[in-house]
């Protein structure tokens, strides 16, 4: 019985580093930002005049990224015709 719980969990914790190693491999870190970079927003969540979202581009911008506020926000300089959404990536 011993036996086989230990195997169990030698063969869980395999699988586990098997798998945090396919993610690792395939995934690249996330771009930092400087206070004088252009960035490109997503529109997933903003409104536009656009009929179909489907049809609507997926990135505005380019904007310049002003500073940063956590680890992966930061405040943008946006144009005057986009006040009404929050300057914030």
């Amino acid at each position: 019985m011993k036996d086989t719980l230990k195997k169990a969990k030698s063969a869980l914790a395999k699988a586990k580093d098997n798998m945090a190693q396919y993610y690792n491999h395939r995934c690249s870190p996330t771009p930092s930002f400087s206070s004088s970079n252009m960035v490109y927003l997503d529109s997933e969540d903003i409104q536009t005049t656009h009929l179909s979202k489907k049809l609507s581009r997926c990135c505005l911008g380019p904007y310049l990224a002003k500073r940063c506020v956590r680890k992966y926000a930061y405040h943008l300089v946006l144009p005057p015709s986009n006040e009404m959404t929050s300057p914030s990536l």
